[in-house]
């Protein structure tokens, strides 16, 4: 499996094997400096990581999650995970890469190791004290950016450390005293993460707050206690929300048409599809392609 990503221009791709773990990385040049910001939601078909390097700035979610960065602190950002950063003031800058990964031949070892750290991740989470990786992601950006004497080479070279130091970070947060099981059941941030991925596996099915309900063995009146509680929606109005960001990465990032994009995410009416979008940003479905479409850039994504 090769990473395609289309975020821009200028794209730097790497593939490093580790044992029987095979990842391909991609840098985009334009992603490296103070103006790169995106307050617009978006989401990867990869995972994504944002360090931190110079001032304050947020990684916020559409479910209303704000995460704050600081220099030093890094931020995991799983697949499909739509998302935004945000600052309140200049002299921002991060690092960025995005990477996918796939079992090769090899000794088995890493993958299985990598797979479930990773899949631990259950939406975007930080992680602090990361200086030292986020060091070496400056310095494989350096090298690819440069005109150095092999600097492919020695960033190829470097690739490895800075996925065996992932795992450690991972492997670190996965180590940490845990609360008991029934604490983590009615935890706020673990019922967020549930609901996300029901959502993620059923939204484009006629699903109804009973399912959701059933699924995390709740009655009705309780779930809409709780949706209340981290989203301050119903569940319809969450169901809405999910489907057209949803939506909006398949206009942005793919060739469908408008009533295909609505069967896709969970619409049997087109035009109720239409009537959502504009109603929740004010333009139409076909105006937002318009406006933010990644040009050059589409994919197939179902």
């Amino acid at each position: 499996m090769k990473l395609i990503d289309s975020t821009g221009a200028n794209l730097i791709t790497l593939t490093t094997k580790i044992d029987d773990l095979e990842l391909d990385m991609v840098m985009n040049t334009g992603t490296f400096f103070m103006f790169t910001l995106t307050p617009e939601y978006h989401s990867h078909p990869c995972y994504e990581i944002i360090a931190a390097v110079n001032g304050d700035f947020r990684v916020e979610s559409f479910t209303g999650e704000v995460i704050e960065m600081k220099p030093g602190s890094l931020c995991i950002i799983p697949p499909d995970c739509f998302h935004a950063t945000n600052a309140d003031s200049a002299g921002h800058e991060m690092v960025v890469m995005r990477f996918s990964y796939c079992r090769a031949g090899g000794t088995p070892e890493m993958y299985d190791r990598f797979h479930a750290a990773l899949s631990a991740v259950g939406g975007a989470t930080r992680f602090d004290d990361c200086s030292r990786l986020t060091d070496l992601m400056l310095e494989i950006r350096d090298e690819l950016l440069g005109s150095t004497i092999s600097a492919r080479t020695i960033a190829n070279t470097l690739m490895p450390t800075l996925y065996i130091g992932l795992l450690r970070i991972l492997s670190r947060a996965e180590s940490a005293p845990q609360k008991s099981s029934a604490d983590c059941e009615d935890n706020k941030h673990s019922r967020y993460f549930r609901i996300d991925r029901w959502l993620s596996e059923h939204h484009t099915q006629p699903v109804t707050a009973d399912d959701l309900a059933q699924a995390l063995n709740l009655s009705k009146r309780q779930v809409s206690r709780v949706l209340r509680d981290i989203y301050d929606m119903s569940f319809r109005e969450l169901l809405v929300e999910y489907r057209l960001y949803r939506a909006i990465k398949f206009l942005t990032r793919s060739d469908c048409s408008i009533d295909k994009i609505a069967a896709l995410v969970g619409y049997s009416s087109p035009a109720g599809f239409r009537r959502a979008f504009t109603k929740r940003f004010g333009v139409t479905a076909g105006e937002y392609r318009k406006r933010h479409a990644f040009k050059d850039s589409k994919q197939n994504l179902y």
